[in-house]
């Protein structure tokens, strides 16, 4: 089994290998956080594994290691705080930090300073090529440059590009069989001056192709422009059904980032880029956003209705984030 670049936190892990049992382990790129973990080889003298551990970073964790170790091959990790326990018979290069600093950047809170005497030292410090290890399109950095020559030590984000973000909106949040219909808008900050593609995905309880015209998945903003729509177009199926629901939400690719767009009361806009949950609840005649940070990207969904319905004998209801604050009709 593997374990490669993933953010780990208080999780305990044993690892045993018995007779009846020839399991390789390998764990690669990893940060292990405030846990344990442990690995043992009662019979190692007879059917011995291979067990592989490199360029992970160990940050508070207690490691034990049973049984001997002359198949457990590791090297290049790196351990915090200076007292931690190390793994044994290690092939060298290990980096022991007597201080973390940690970053905080677009995608949560665990990227390195690009300079220093700290986490910066677990940069170009790991085993074999960010290529090699498949993280050429990732980062370890505050400054999202993507891995690249000799892999960085220790868990890796998606490098994404600072300087443009893209948001979606349900333009148009109402569509029906009549002939009115549905759009999605979506727009980018910074740069214009070249074609920008963006990537969505598709989901709600409408069916393409059967309820509407399905969508192609991409949206591309052309040069000079900060936007682009996206239709969504109802097929008049001769069927009764109840209204019935499109979800688009953005795919973060390295050419953009994706922020998220609300719509408060009297349809005044703001963007939100900072990845988190975000809490919208109606207080004293407004909306009130509060941000509670995470450490992945959320992605946007806005939802935009099939069919409209009379909603006039009904009470007034704030608008959710991506709806219009009029009333279906």
């Amino acid at each position: 089994m593997g374990l490669t670049n993933n953010l780990i936190e208080r999780a305990s892990f044993s690892f045993y290998r018995y007779t009846t049992n020839d399991m390789t382990v390998e764990l690669r790129n990893n940060l292990f956080r405030l846990g344990a973990l442990e690995m043992g080889y009662p019979d190692q003298e007879n059917f011995p594994p291979t067990w592989y551990v490199y360029d992970n970073l160990f940050d508070s964790m207690a490691i034990t290691v049973t049984g001997g170790s002359p198949h457990l091959l590791n090297g290049k990790n790196g351990y915090y705080p200076a007292t931690s326990t190390k793994f044994p018979i290690g092939s060298g290069g290990d980096v022991t930090l007597t201080n973390i600093d940690y970053q905080t950047s677009f995608l949560g809170g665990f990227y390195y300073p690009t300079t220093g005497t700290n986490l910066a030292r677990l940069i170009n410090a790991g085993s074999r090529t960010a290529s090699s290890a498949g993280l050429s399109a990732f980062t370890s950095t505050t400054d999202q440059v993507a891995d690249s020559g000799t892999v960085d030590i220790g868990y890796h984000s998606f490098a994404v590009n600072p300087n443009t973000t893209v948001t979606i909106q349900a333009t148009e949040p109402v569509a029906s069989e009549s002939g009115q219909q549905g759009k999605f808008t979506v727009f980018r900050s910074g740069s214009t001056g070249a074609n920008l593609t963006v990537y969505y995905g598709v989901r709600g309880t409408a069916v393409p192709g059967t309820d509407y015209q399905a969508l192609s998945g991409t949206a591309t903003i052309g040069i000079g422009s900060p936007s682009q729509e996206i239709l969504v177009l109802p097929i008049d199926n001769n069927t009764i059904t109840f209204d019935k629901t499109v979800v688009v939400s953005l795919i973060l690719t390295n050419t953009y980032f994706v922020g998220i767009l609300f719509v408060e009361e009297k349809s005044d806009q703001f963007l939100c880029a900072a990845p988190g949950v975000y809490i919208v609840h109606w207080e004293g005649g407004r909306f009130v956003v509060r941000f509670f940070p995470i450490n992945a990207i959320l992605e946007h969904v806005t939802f935009a209705p099939i069919r409209s319905i009379n909603a006039g004998s009904l009470p007034r209801a704030p608008p959710l984030p991506g709806f219009s604050s009029r009333q279906a009709s």
